[in-house]
């Protein structure tokens, strides 16, 4: 699959997050939306023994995913992850999955922010 035209690698999470560590130590990213599947995922990545060389593996959150819309299809109620970063990762509504809580949910502002702290 080619990258998409305005993919920078730079500008990546998991990139970024990477090149702050010490080299050789492995770098998990917070959850994100990938930019070649649209997918919620998490990255761990790497530079290998030859200092240049970057392994990154992708995580895909589309199984959990699938289970909270399960959860709600059976009437169990709806289910909701969020990053520590405000970033709703799985909802029972998969339109809003990728949004941030505080912009769709603003009543939820005030809890997170404390949960946060």
């Amino acid at each position: 699959m080619p990258a998409p035209e305005d993919y920078v690698v730079q500008d990546r999470i998991w990139y970024q997050g990477l090149m702050s560590i010490p080299k050789g130590e492995p770098y998990i990213s917070s959850v994100y939306k990938d930019a070649f599947t649209d997918d919620m995922c998490f990255t761990v990545s790497k530079i290998l023994e030859d200092g240049e060389t970057i392994l990154g593996i992708d995580y895909s959150m589309s199984a959990i995913q699938a289970y909270i819309e399960k959860m709600n299809s059976t009437d169990y109620g709806q289910a909701m992850i969020v990053n520590r970063d405000g970033l709703i990762v799985g909802y029972s509504d998969p339109a809003l999955v990728g949004e941030r809580l505080s912009e769709e949910y603003e009543a939820y502002r005030a809890a997170f922010t404390l949960a946060n702290s």
